[in-house]
């Protein structure tokens, strides 16, 4: 009899994070990529969205997962969850909260706002002004 872990070590693998967890022992994992555009030179961001097989409904969102391509288990499931790399509780508890602090960029934007701008003459002034001048 064959070994078939040869060919399961062989299944494609993708790094995502879990977008929706709604359904029973399934979640929607959307990986994104990255790529240099051909002609343009530039990098350009897609999205691909994975219906992956969750059999203890461990993940969450916001979850980032690892998921591998399997059997069909339903008409568009195709993948199933591997394990969770990092949990979106984690990632919460580790972001800084910004509540009254301004940023750099507020503080910016305010100081634009205070500085005076020299007012332009609208065109029907300058008009007038040309008008009077002849």
């Amino acid at each position: 009899m064959k070994s078939r872990t040869g060919k399961r070590n062989k299944r494609k693998t993708r790094v995502g994070r879990v977008t929706s967890d709604r359904m029973e022992k399934s979640v929607i994992v959307e990986v994104t990529r990255t790529f240099r555009h051909p002609l343009y030179l530039k990098v350009v961001r897609r999205a691909t969205k994975f219906k992956a097989h969750d059999e203890k409904n461990e993940a969450r969102r916001g979850d980032l997962v690892q998921i591998m391509e399997s059997r069909p288990r339903s008409k568009t499931k195709r993948w199933r969850m591997v394990r969770i790399i990092k949990s979106s509780a984690d990632t919460e508890r580790e972001s800084p909260k910004i509540d009254a602090v301004t940023t750099d960029e507020d503080q910016s934007r305010q100081k634009l706002e205070e500085t005076e701008l020299p007012v332009q003459p609208s065109d029907s002034e300058r008009l007038r002004a040309a008008e009077e001048k002849i």
